[in-house]
């Protein structure tokens, strides 16, 4: 069974979402390599990229810009 990338929970969050909120790296990297779309927005609004600057997560900022966010 696949899931797809960017599903959504009942909270509008995405798998993307929420590695760079907890600044999981090596998910990040994972989802982008799949495909995940690094602009995508949740519930506030908020795509990945200010959720990892939000909580600090250098290392998954950057690698967010590079896949475009």
């Amino acid at each position: 069974y696949k899931m797809p990338i960017d599903v959504v929970s009942d909270m509008n969050d995405t798998p993307l979402t929420w590695g760079s909120e907890q600044g999981s790296t090596e998910c990040v990297k994972i989802l982008l390599e799949a495909g995940a779309d690094p602009n995508e927005t949740e519930y506030d609004g908020w795509p990945p990229l200010h959720w990892a600057a939000r909580n600090g997560h250098l290392d998954v900022l950057l690698l967010l810009l590079q896949y475009g966010a």
